[in-house]
């Protein structure tokens, strides 16, 4: 996959599995794309979970990785 700044034109509510790959990538969180590839993160679960505390726990467990 070829990751590149997408998301930065696009609405993250409609970001796709691979843009949200992409994305994490950007802000050096690569570590967890395959993780949020099984899960099949998409940009609108991604909101849901980033404004829910628990759901980014289960997401990313690090907290220094949460910032």
């Amino acid at each position: 996959m070829s990751y590149n700044n997408t998301y930065r034109v696009e609405d993250p509510s409609e970001w796709s599995v691979e843009i949200v790959g992409s994305w994490l990538v950007e802000i050096d969180l690569q570590n967890y794309v395959e993780i949020f590839r099984e899960m099949k993160v998409d940009g609108p679960y991604l909101l849901t979970a980033l404004s829910e505390e628990e759901h980014s726990k289960v997401l990313i467990p690090d907290q220094e990785d949460r910032r």
